[in-house]
């Protein structure tokens, strides 16, 4: 957790067939060093991988886009979210 109020927020896209976790967890370790340096970060997994409905081989370059797209709005509905602070 972030114990600073308001923290920056990186949002980690994972690569095409990956998911949220990484390759040996590499997105879960970025995420805790992020917090660690007072950024917050945002791991999810596009539609068709990982823990998300879909198949993959269903999937279009647009639904991709759409799910980060997604992520972004979310993130400005939250209280304590700085639109301008995230990447």
């Amino acid at each position: 957790p972030i114990a600073c109020s308001n923290p920056p927020v990186a949002i980690l896209l994972h690569g095409f067939a990956s998911s949220k976790h990484g390759s040996n967890r590499c997105y879960v370790s970025l995420a805790e060093e992020l917090a660690k340096a007072g950024i917050a970060a945002v791991r999810f997994d596009f539609r068709g991988s990982g823990d998300s409905e879909g198949t993959l081989s269903d999937i279009t370059f647009h639904d991709l886009v759409s799910d980060a797209i997604a992520v972004i709005e979310h993130l400005d509905r939250i209280e304590g979210i700085d639109s301008e602070r995230v990447g």
